[in-house]
């Protein structure tokens, strides 16, 4: 919707765009398999460590990523959260396409409007 830019703009999403990442969202819960593993917690910054140290804590990843980088790959950086393909971004999955499902019904029962997505931060 903003071709990888981030003006802190609003910008309309077309009802297509929403029904192409449902259909990417539910073929990433499709193909997503949780099993044990490392999960990031954040950054430790110390005297001894100054460059920081990633810690990271036991928790679920998904067991084959590509199906998820290709489709909805994760961002990495301070406002965008963890880069990892684990629970919380499969969790964050399931909440779009449930969204993304009830945005669409609502088009199909006759519901006027636009949807606009906002990046300012």
């Amino acid at each position: 919707m903003q071709d990888g830019s981030d003006g802190c703009g609003e910008y309309f999403v077309a009802c297509d765009q929403i029904r192409d990442l449902h259909s990417a969202c539910e073929k990433v819960i499709e193909a997503s398999r949780l099993v044990a593993g490392m999960v990031y917690a954040g950054m430790v910054y110390s005297k001894e460590h100054p460059d920081e140290i990633a810690q990271r804590v036991p928790g679920e990843v998904i067991e084959d990523e590509t199906v998820a980088h290709g489709l909805l790959p994760t961002l990495d950086g301070s406002f965008d959260g963890s880069a990892e393909y684990d629970e919380e971004h499969l969790n964050d999955v399931v909440v779009t396409r449930d969204w993304t499902a009830r945005a669409i019904a609502a088009w199909k029962n006759g519901m006027p409007g636009d949807i606009y997505v906002s990046s300012s931060w």
